[in-house]
Parts: C-alpha cells; sequence; structure tokens
C-alpha cells in the first residue's frame, strides 16, 4: 500500500511546482485575472443577501434634475449657489452629514459663487467635499488638517501620488472636511477595492467615505497594527498591505442603476422654493432626518462610469456609498492569504489524489473527485456570501484538474507497466529469458493463420544442447542451469526481430523463422550451428567446455499443416542429427526441398 501511495508524494511535488509557477510575474497576473472572475461570480451571488441601510441616501443630480433646474443655475455645470441651497436645505431637514462627491476647482470664468459655496461649507462641521490627487507636475501645500493622524506599527504601502488638483483656496483654508476620491482599479480595469488612505508628499489622506465614517464615529485619529488591522476609535478593520478594503457591494435596485435609494435634487430644489411660497414640499419633511446624504451627478451624460462586479455602468457616487456603509456595517470582504490558499491546495490535492488510486474505476474516482471539487466551489461561495471570506478558487481547482491529469497518467502507465510484467511472466521461461511453451504454441498458430492468408511460408527450428545429461551428471545441474542460459543468450543474438525463441521444455529450444522457406531455414540453422560450437563456455575461472546442438528443420506448409505435424517433422529431423554425430543440422534423407 506504501509503494501505490507514494505518488502522493509526486502530486505534492507538482503543486509545489505550480506554486512556484503561480508567483512568477507573467503566470501570476493570468491565474489573478481568472480568480477575480471568480470573485465577480461570487460578489454576484452575495450581492443578492445583502440590502442597503435605509440612512444612507443619494441626493442624484441625474438627468432630470439639469434639465429642471437648468433655468434656475444656468447651463451645467450649475452656479455655485445650487450647492449652497441644497446644504440649506439639508441642514434644515437635519441630515447627520452631507457628502459631496463634487470637486470645487477653482474656475475663472465662474467666481460669482466661489466665497458663498465656501462661508456655507465652512459654517457646518458635518459638510464634506471631494478632492483627487494625480502625477503630474503640480506640487500644492495643503493644510495641516486634511491630512489624516496615524500611527502605524507596520507600513502601509499605499497608493501614492506626486501631483494634486486641489479645491477652492478659500475650501482648503475654510473646512477640514475634505476627502480623498481616488479609486484603485484592477488590471481588468474593474473597481473590487477602495483605498481608505492615500499618501501624497510623504503625507497619508483619508478617503472621503473614511473621512465621513469618522466623523460619524466621533474618530481623528488611526492606528495600524502589525496585522494591518485598522483602530478608528472602537472600530476595528482588517485592511490590505496597501491601506485598501474589497468592498462588499449591495443589491441593485430594480428602479436605478444603483443600490441606495435615490432621491433627484430637483425635487430638493422645489421643495426649497415651495417652503418660500408656503406651498406643498415636494419631499417628505422628515426624508432627510438622521441621514448621510451623498450628493453626485447620476446623469448618464456626465458622471464617470465606473465598472464593477455587479454593473458595468455605476456612477461614482455608488462607489462612495458602498464605502461608506461597509465601514460602518464592518461588511468588508477579507482575502485568504498565500499559504491559506496553498494550503486548501494541498487537501484537495491529497483529497483527489487518494480518491484516484484508491478506487480502480475511473468513473468512480472522476465522479468523486467532482463532488470534492464542486463541494469545494460551494463552500468557497458559502463563506463569502456568509462569513466576507474570499478563498482562491481558481488555482485550487486548476491544481487539482493539474494533479488529476498527473495521478491518472501515474495509475495507467504503473497499470501499463505491471501488465508488460505480469504479461512477460505469464509469456517468459524464467530460467532463459525466451519465451515459454505456451507463448510458442500460440505463435505457431498464429503464424500459420498468417501463411494461410498470404501464402507464405514460414519455418521452424527445433534444438537439442548435446551431451546436456553429462553435463548436469559432471558439473552439477547449477552448471547445467548455466548452459541453457548461454545457448539461449546466443540464440537470442543470431536470430531477427521478427523470429521468436522459445524454450521448448528440458534441454530442447525452439525458433520460429517468420516468412522463411526451407532453404533458408537450413542455412540459418546451419550458422547457428556453427556459432555455438564455435565459441567454449567457462564454467569457472579455470575451467571452460564447448558446448554444441543439434537441430531439426520444419517448414510450412509443405512439412505439416498443423503445430503438431510441424513439430513432429522437425524432431525426425533433430533424430536424424543425433543419430549421425549431433553437433549438425539434421537433414531427413527423403527431404527434396533441400539440395
Amino acid at each position: 500500500m506504501s509503494s501505490k501511495y507514494k505518488y502522493l508524494t509526486w502530486a505534492v511535488v507538482v503543486l509545489l511546482v505550480l506554486t512556484f509557477l503561480k508567483i512568477l510575474p507573467g503566470t501570476s497576473s493570468v491565474i489573478e485575472a481568472f480568480e477575480l472572475k471568480s470573485y465577480d461570480f461570487r460578489q454576484s451571488v452575495s450581492s443578492e443577501k445583502h440590502i442597503v441601510n435605509d440612512d444612507v441616501v443619494v441626493l442624484a443630480i441625474d438627468d432630470a434634475s439639469i434639465d429642471i433646474l437648468n433655468e434656475k443655475y444656468g447651463q451645467w455645470p450649475w452656479q455655485r449657489n445650487s450647492y449652497v441651497d441644497i446644504i440649506n436645505f439639508l441642514e434644515e431637514s437635519k441630515a447627520k452629514a452631507i457628502v459631496f462627491d463634487l470637486m470645487f476647482l477653482p474656475n475663472a470664468s465662474n467666481t460669482k459663487y466661489d466665497q458663498l459655496l465656501s462661508d456655507t461649507i465652512s459654517k457646518y462641521d458635518n459638510v464634506f467635499i471631494a478632492m483627487n490627487f494625480d502625477n503630474r507636475d503640480n506640487e500644492v501645500r495643503l493644510p495641516q488638517s486634511i491630512k489624516a493622524k496615524m500611527n502605524m506599527d507596520k507600513k502601509l504601502d499605499l497608493l501614492s501620488f506626486s501631483g494634486c488638483r486641489p479645491v477652492l483656496p478659500q475650501l482648503l483654508s475654510g473646512t477640514p472636511n475634505i476627502g480623498i476620491i481616488n479609486v484603485q482599479r484592477d488590471s481588468d480595469g474593474v473597481l473590487r477595492r477602495a483605498p481608505l488612505f492615500v499618501k501624497y508628499n510623504d503625507d497619508v489622506y483619508p478617503s472621503l467615505a473614511m473621512k465621513v465614517f469618522s466623523f460619524v464615529n466621533g474618530v481623528d485619529e488611526y492606528s495600524v497594527d502589525k496585522d494591518y488591522v485598522l483602530t478608528a476609535g472602537d472600530k476595528k478593520i482588517k485592511l490590505e498591505k496597501d491601506g485598501a478594503i474589497h468592498l462588499n457591494w449591495y443589491k441593485l435596485r430594480d428602479d436605478i442603476s444603483g443600490s441606495f435609494k435615490h432621491i433627484p435634487a430637483w425635487r430638493v430644489v422645489k421643495s426649497l422654493d415651495a417652503k418660500k411660497n408656503n406651498s406643498k414640499s415636494f419631499i417628505p419633511e422628515d426624508n432627510f432626518e438622521n441621514k448621510i446624504v451623498f450628493v453626485g451627478v447620476t446623469a448618464t451624460s456626465q458622471y464617470d462610469i465606473k465598472t464593477t462586479p455587479i454593473s458595468k455602468n455605476t456612477a461614482g457616487i455608488e462607489f462612495q456609498t458602498t464605502t461608506f456603509l461597509n465601514l460602518m456595517e464592518n461588511n468588508i470582504i477579507h482575502r485568504t492569504s498565500f499559504f491559506i490558499n496553498v494550503l486548501i491546495s494541498l487537501v484537495l490535492v491529497l483529497a483527489v489524489g487518494f480518491l484516484i488510486l484508491y478506487f480502480d474505476s475511473a468513473i468512480v474516482s472522476v465522479v468523486l473527485s467532482s463532488v470534492v471539487i464542486l463541494s469545494f466551489f460551494a463552500t468557497s461561495v458559502m463563506l463569502y456570501v456568509h462569513q466576507n471570506i474570499w478563498t482562491d478558487i481558481f488555482f485550487p481547482v486548476f491544481a487539482v484538474i493539474i494533479i488529476m491529469i498527473f495521478m491518472y497518467l501515474v495509475k495507467y502507465m504503473t497499470k501499463a507497466r505491471d501488465f508488460d510484467y505480469t504479461y512477460k511472466l505469464a509469456t517468459t521461461d524464467g530460467l532463459t529469458g525466451l519465451y515459454n511453451h505456451r507463448y510458442m504454441q500460440e505463435q505457431i498458430a498464429k503464424n500459420i493463420a498468417s501463411s494461410r492468408r498470404y501464402n507464405t511460408k514460414f519455418s521452424l527450428l527445433l534444438l537439442d544442447i548435446d551431451f546436456f545429461k553429462k553435463f548436469n551428471d559432471t558439473y552439477g545441474h547449477q552448471a547445467g542451469d548455466a548452459v541453457l542460459r548461454y545457448v539461449s543468450e546466443l540464440l537470442k543474438k543470431s536470430i531477427r526481430s521478427t523470429d521468436i525463441a522459445a524454450r521448448y521444455g528440458g534441454e530442447e529450444l525452439v525458433i520460429i523463422l517468420t516468412n522463411t522457406d526451407k532453404e533458408e531455414a537450413y542455412i540459418t540453422a546451419e550458422k547457428i550451428c556453427k556459432k555455438i560450437a564455435a565459441k567454449k563456455m567457462r564454467i569457472s575461472e579455470k575451467q571452460e567446455v564447448s558446448v554444441t546442438v543439434s537441430i531439426g528443420v520444419t517448414t510450412y506448409p509443405e512439412n505439416g499443416s498443423n503445430s503438431e505435424e510441424l513439430i513432429e517433422y522437425a524432431d525426425k529431423g533433430l533424430y536424424y542429427a543425433k543419430e549421425h554425430g549431433r553437433n549438425q543440422v539434421g537433414k531427413i534423407p527423403d527431404d527434396s526441398s533441400v539440395q
């Protein structure tokens, strides 16, 4: 049993080779691409189970809002007093936080309401605005108030930038509530992760979602321990090594291309106008009370389209709201480590390898191995959906498939080798290494059938070692066995690859000469007889002896129509050789076929 399952060791070696290939740059990117697709599948399943919290809403600047409010605020982009109106309305509605996923950049042609907007935002501590970094050569000195206060036991490999697109100077100096909205796409352009912190000129800055999360939880300082666990107040968040988190997306709504409740901006402005005119509001009075309101563009022609695991057409505001709610609910996807994934692969490889070796039936082992793979796949999906744990699927399954192919090759190569060995035992004489009597009879029958079909001839030589009994009596049976082996080796070296040498029994040997007539057979027999007689056999260090053979020849079809008749005729020739002095080929006098 141990010899059978030693191949599991080779399976582990193959897994180690695959693991090494996995970490090579070119191979790892291909494997990761497939792994990300398996992540997307699980995310599409998981998102159906996660419903957003109604405490987070989106004030959407949609197509209708742009069309309806153009008269009041001008063509898009609107005059900035529009955002002042929105802030005032939401503050009066007792919104918990107002988050603009908009960048209020300096615009020399539109400065009329810049100061009013800056004063309004600075007036409230619950209004947040966005800014982003880039790598253009435009270094800007940013105020200390918007930087993250962070202690790191282990340094994060943060997304870093050398350039900045600053918002209005009045805002930079007037409010600390500025968050960064840079995103981090995977190699296929899909947004699966959110950087919570980024680096600019060696300083760390929190993302917009992180900034709002910190405000809601009353946090202004952070720490990261050696296991990349971020502590923010009483909250602990496991980060990736680059300071990002894997997002857990929420179920898409039926009415919009998003997960969160969208309230059109035009309703807020129209409600504000209605309030001034003592008319009926377009929005219930408590619609924003205690809500986290994210303000952003959802008009299809205006927003930056982002591809996510659950949608190819996601507005950037949905990215911010999803990141924020993930943080609030600690609803973050955690990827298992490289070591854990290799360990999982090892367990699967050993399980499948055992099944393949244990069950002789290929169908049974394939079915059971498939059950193992499908069970692993289902478990991985369940862990993702219910425990937010992302285990690799592609590499373990790929490794198992490679191991299955390897194990089946090993198994059937071993079977083929065992078959060859068994076949050899069944057809070979153990003492001489020649074919045995049963195999010889089968080959004679095959040659008869072939000769009948194609009208050809074949011959058979029957050899007997001269004075064999004397060898046994004089030198012992071991010497007799040595003589048999010696003659057998000479025979194997003296015939063609198509010919067959076999032990007939005792000291008698047979050679089947395919496609050979009587005359050629006699010539071959004479050569063999002389070759054996010409050499002396060493039976000890000091003694050599001469060995000779007598040979009888028979040919199909003239000397017989079946095996018995052919051997009988050859035996007559052998007897004739013995009677006439041995060490010769017996030519029967009435055999007119031989000149």
